[in-house]
């Protein structure tokens, strides 16, 4: 037993007792880890003369030359420390070149973390060999007496016993018995490395040193074309990390991968070739959970036209690799300096509320060369402002043509246009580019102008966005910018608990450390030192915590191993590469992966590209697996090359079967009926996929979507049509009754035409709800000014702050009218940004027109409790009271009308839907 005590390090002035000024020093694994950072201090310490004995010495000439910087002289020798006669001739050829050898250290070692169990002897041996063997041969050929200093390195783990570790700590326990028998010995066991060391280069991005080019690293070709760059990215050092800090953990933003991909472009063309980048795709963010540094490597592979260009990332153990961006670059003839009218055409602003500061500063801290954007003015569909990169980071522009600060601000100039409450808790990050031309290296100095092509309402938004030199000149366009609304709340859980070791190495001792760590070490009295940035017995405390935990979950595969199909296994790779998740089996579910309407409409213009079919979102609920979407698309049927045939010049079709308004969510059990809810004025069935999570399972629950809602030109123009339309379906779906029914906002105007309809027939309808439901003639109407002041009075503080953002987003949208318009009249198919817009409208045009009939069937009402003023303004039941004869169930829901179909208030409505339909609710 050997105790262990506590010991503060004692200042220290002038060279260690240990040390002698122009000392020889032998160092084992001396060309990197903490071999080399202690050569480094020694050459400028000590101006010490260096024998660095490694395999492969010779293959790292950088070091001698940075020892040489130092003040030092050193000898790089080759050597296998388990070979006697090899380090016997390196030591006769030490001292051939600098004399007597006053000093080992022993830093050689290797490391393999893995449970005893799974190792073989072999594999013990071949990891304790250089620490043992070597340790033994220099203790034999430079025996005590011989030597001032006989030093080796340990690990912390010899005191705290690292998981998987049994061999590394024995050879290390060995290495402390060895130096304690020697009275010149010294054992220093040191805790996690940082940056630096075998752990570093295991669990974190390594030691890898960075070339001159510091932002794409060292470049590699391979014999196929292939073109690499790597380097790391140290959230300490890098500004573009350091400065960009979302949720409180650093993150590289979308500008820094423009910035590489066009430096990484300019390096692999030949000097005058003209390019572009197109279809730039993040896929997932590069967020620092722990302040450690990530391995960057930006890849472009050759095509036809150009390169395909991933840039991927790798930290922790095991080092699987992380895709973030990818994109095409184009080789072109010419460059093309073309700038839609809409961003050339002389306008004239009001100055935006946020002018002057940073768009999304409320949730992202942004560090000082963000601070660039100056006067701003924005509308409801352009923004222009001007951005001027602080004059003391100018230097950045020779390193960065493209600046990741100045553009992020500038490319990001649009968000000045959207409302507070389109901006309030959210994130909007970056999401694709369809293509980016740059002309010129940004200036210090930039305009930015910003036009709206596309977006939902706090679900995405999309610009196009010109910036210009000052006088005028475009220096850069970027087409079709689109940015995804994140729940600001979700973004302090976004990455987990990081492991243990990633959070041990995070708190590591840094290299640039080792000027001060070293004198206290080699100043210290004591011959068995162990040194540590935390409390070993805090980390003994966590090691054991961390062994109470479940192991986590892993992700159901695919029962079926390996897709055969060609074209099956290309959509399961589109889920992949849309969704950020490996190995997607042809049996997983687009929404238990994490689904939504925003990749999913992503998800579906990658399939229209490809495949050239043009699918409605509610397809996901009728093929929510891949399976279902391949047999949908007829791929199991089709050749191998049907991807390939429907190539770019391919015209759109649609799928080959017969459409039809009803979308099943949820099957439910046969001998239940089905819940059947018609679709808002949009005409999409989508927003209904979180009530299929609380209603009971066994329950059939059918959305019933609008006609012209997957595009097409043509839609039902009334709302008799529409009940019409679906009452056919329906029928052919549930032959008999009773009927339950609903919809939700305008669909309940439909579900009332619907039900009024099969009363006539002489059927039953058992139950009708309104989930929001305004009476037609209610919606018609316009309040007074003094009604619309009654009704605020109702309003709380929140929803009355929201006031001015709705009514500004009511009136927005005027060029995507024309847009729609124009598509209609030309029998185009509609474009999936502006198909819930079309539908809306096409919707209050038939509303207007429809004259309700009284109905003497029960009504079920869900109110949102936060309404606008029309909806206050026409009492508890929304203006249906002349027309509603029997009886009437008012359930007030704290939401507002837009979020009743989410969390938490359709939770609430869930449970109120079971009891409602789990009376009387079988065929039997």
């Amino acid at each position: 037993m050997r105790a262990r005590q506590k010991a503060a390090g004692q200042p220290v002035t002038g060279l260690s007792p240990r040390l002698r000024q122009g000392g020889v020093y032998l160092i084992t694994g001396g060309t990197g880890g903490i071999g080399r950072q202690m050569a480094l201090w020694l050459a400028r310490q000590a101006g010490a003369r260096l024998v660095l004995l490694a395999r492969r010495a010779t293959s790292h000439p950088g070091v001698e030359a940075d020892i040489a910087a130092m003040g030092g002289e050193a000898l790089l020798l080759d050597a296998d420390l388990t070979d006697e006669a090899a380090v016997s001739a390196a030591i006769t050829a030490a001292r051939a070149r600098f004399g007597a050898i006053h000093g080992v250290i022993h830093a050689a070692g290797v490391l393999h973390d893995a449970p005893l169990s799974a190792k073989s002897l072999a594999e013990a041996e071949a990891l304790m060999a250089p620490k043992l063997r070597g340790a033994r041969l220099l203790d034999r050929l430079l025996p005590e007496g011989s030597v001032d200093l006989f030093a080796v390195i340990s690990s912390s783990s010899v005191v705290i016993g690292g998981a998987g570790q049994t061999d590394y700590v024995a050879a290390n326990a060995m290495l402390e018995a060895l130096a304690a028998s020697r009275s010149d010995g010294l054992s220093i066991a040191w805790g996690v490395w940082r940056d630096t060391g075998m752990a570093a280069r295991i669990y974190g991005a390594g030691e890898q040193h960075n070339a001159a080019d510091t932002m794409l690293g060292q470049r590699s070709d391979a014999a196929d074309g292939t073109i690499s760059f790597a380097r790391v990215v140290d959230p300490e050092t890098d500004w573009r990390v350091a400065e960009h800090v979302v949720g409180g953990k650093p993150v590289l933003p979308g500008t820094a991968y423009i910035d590489m991909a066009q430096a990484a472009a300019l390096a692999a063309f030949a000097p005058g070739d003209v390019f572009e980048l197109h279809s730039l795709s993040l896929l997932q963010p590069m967020i620092f959970a722990t302040p450690l540094p990530r391995r960057v490597t930006v890849a472009l592979r050759p095509n036809r036209q150009g390169f395909d260009l991933t840039i991927e990332s790798t930290s922790g153990a095991p080092q699987s690799s992380v895709e973030h961006a990818r994109c095409q670059i184009t080789l072109v003839k010419a460059a093309d300096r073309t700038v839609p009218a809409a961003l050339s055409t002389p306008v004239d602003l009001p100055r935006a509320v946020r002018s002057g500061r940073p768009p999304q500063d409320a949730l992202i801290s942004f560090g000082a060369r963000w601070s660039n954007v100056g006067d701003v003015h924005a509308g409801a569909d352009q923004a222009m402002g001007r951005f001027d990169l602080p004059p003391a980071f100018a230097a950045d522009l020779a390193q960065h043509p493209l600046h990741p600060g100045l553009l992020d601000m500038a490319a990001t100039v649009g968000l000045h246009m959207l409302p507070e409450e389109a901006m309030q808790g959210l994130v909007y990050a970056p999401m694709s580019v369809d293509r980016c031309r740059v002309f010129a290296p940004l200036p210090a100095t930039v305009t930015s102008r910003a036009v709206r092509v596309a977006g939902e309402h706090r679900k995405f938004v999309a610009f196009d966005v010109l910036v210009s030199a000052e006088d005028g000149t475009p220096v850069m366009m970027i087409e079709r910018l689109a940015l995804r609304a994140v729940d600001g709340g979700m973004l302090d859980a976004a990455t987990g608990a990081p492991p243990l070791t990633e959070q041990l190495l995070s708190t590591g001792i840094r290299a640039r450390e080792a000027a001060s760590v070293f004198p206290l070490v080699f100043g210290h009295a004591a011959r068995q030192i162990v040194v540590s940035p935390v409390s070993l017995d805090m980390v003994r405390l966590a090691m054991i915590a961390r062994t109470d935990r479940r192991p986590p979950v892993e992700r159901p595969r695919s029962a079926g191993g390996e897709i055969g199909n060609p074209l099956t296994a290309r959509i399961a790779a589109i889920w992949g590469e849309i969704l950020g998740i490996d190995a997607v089996g042809e049996e997983d579910d687009f929404f238990a992966l994490g689904g939504h309407s925003l990749n999913a409409v992503r998800m579906f213009g990658q399939i229209r590209k490809e495949f050239g079919v043009n699918l409605p979102l509610a397809t996901l609920f009728e093929a929510p697996r891949v399976r279902d979407l391949a047999a949908l698309l007829g791929a199991e049927d089709a050749p191998a090359d049907a991807a390939e045939a429907a190539g770019a010049g391919a015209t759109t079709r649609q799928p080959m079967r017969a459409w039809s308004p009803l979308v099943v969510i949820s099957k439910g059990s046969e001998v239940q009926r089905p819940f059947y809810c018609v679709h808002g004025a949009g005409g999409n069935v989508l927003n209904f996929r979180p009530l299929a999570g609380f209603l009971d399972p066994s329950i059939p629950f059918v959305g019933l979507r609008a006609y012209g809602s997957d595009g097409a030109p043509e839609v039902d123009g009334t709302i008799e049509a529409m009940a019409e339309r679906y009452l056919d379906a329906i029928r052919e779906f549930q032959p008999k009754g009773p009927y339950r029914f609903s919809g939700y906002s305008g669909g309940g105007v439909i579900a009332y035409e619907m039900a009024q309809r099969l009363q006539r027939a002489g059927e039953t309808v058992e139950r009708l709800v309104f989930f929001d439901t305004l009476a037609p003639h209610v919606a018609r109407q316009r309040l007074t000014k003094l009604q619309k002041l009654w009704a605020a009075r109702k309003w709380d503080w929140r929803f009355a702050m929201e006031w001015r953002n709705r009514r500004r987003q009511s009136q927005g949208g005027q060029d995507d009218r024309h847009r729609i318009a124009a598509l209609i009249a030309s029998g185009s198919s509609i474009p999936e940004e502006l198909r819930g817009q079309r539908m809306t409208e096409a919707y209050s045009v038939a509303q207007a027109a429809y004259a309700p009939l009284p109905y003497a069937g029960e009504v079920i009402f869900f109110r949102a409790r936060q309404a606008s003023t029309q909806f206050i303004a026409a009492g508890p039941v929304l203006g249906w009271d002349g027309l509603l004869t029997g009886p009437v169930t008012n359930h007030l829901v704290e939401c507002n009308h837009f979020t009743m179909m989410a969390e938490p208030a359709i939770g609430i409505i869930g449970r109120h839907l079971n009891e409602l339909l789990g009376l009387g609710n079988t065929h039997l």
